[in-house]
């Protein structure tokens, strides 16, 4: 199963809680949406289930609220966070280093490194030779934004290591790396890792992913968009 939610409408409040059947991974199935997100109503969901048991983990992304609405309705479930996120975090991490590295050099680079930011965080195995090249030569005149950008592709290939074993044991070298470093958003996202370690290890025991629930979401934004008036419950 998995837990997500999604803005209908600008302004605080304006999220909408999704859940998912992840049973088929790629073809997952909504089951409902509700019109807040908070703990109560949260657990009250899950709690409604019929078959309860049948819930093996449950994917999140980290949203304190989810985590514990599940720990109290589901205790035998597995808490997963979603891979999306914590490589997203990490996209993140990457780009701030980006931004402090941008403000120290001339007009000129500066520039050229705001054209170039996603090209910081893109898969290697996705680079185009000239890509390639513009991000050595990124890495070998900026020695911050290399280490960041290392640190990001070695987080990323956690997600292709077999086993839980394995998987640990390229945490652990990351956060030795990390640790050797002054990059302050990679320390913060270190502190973040080190948070939900059991949930995202349990990635590695339950694997479930909500990767493939935005195309749902973003046919739900199209169908309020054009609905105007629609409800959450005739959506």
């Amino acid at each position: 199963m998995g837990i997500d939610e999604i803005s209908l409408a600008k302004g605080k409040g304006s999220y909408r809680l999704v859940v998912y059947d992840l049973t088929v991974p790629w073809r997952p199935q909504l089951l409902l949406i509700h019109d807040t997100r908070k703990k109560e109503d949260v657990i009250s969901i899950l709690q409604s289930f019929s078959i309860p048991e049948c819930i093996i983990g449950i994917a999140i992304d980290m949203w304190e609220p989810y985590k514990t609405a599940i720990e109290t309705a589901l205790p035998h479930v597995l808490v997963v966070i979603d891979a999306f996120h914590v490589v997203q975090a990490s996209t993140k991490a990457v780009d701030e280093v980006r931004k402090k590295v941008q403000a120290k050099v001339s007009k000129e680079q500066s520039l050229a490194l705001k054209q170039d930011k996603d090209l910081f965080s893109k898969p290697i195995e996705e680079l185009t030779p000239e890509e390639g090249e513009r991000l050595q030569a990124w890495q070998q005149s900026m020695p911050e934004l290399a280490q960041a950008i290392s640190l990001h592709q070695k987080l990323r290939a956690l997600y292709r290591c077999r086993d839980y074993e394995d998987a640990l044991s390229l945490l652990a070298e990351w956060e030795r790396e990390v640790l050797a470093t002054s990059l302050e958003s990679f320390h913060k996202l270190l502190k973040t890792i080190w948070n939900w370690l059991p949930e995202i290890m349990n990635r590695f025991i339950c694997k479930i992913s909500n990767a493939k629930t935005e195309g749902k979401n973003n046919q739900l934004r199209a169908m309020n968009k054009q609905g105007f008036g629609y409800s959450v419950h005739s959506l």
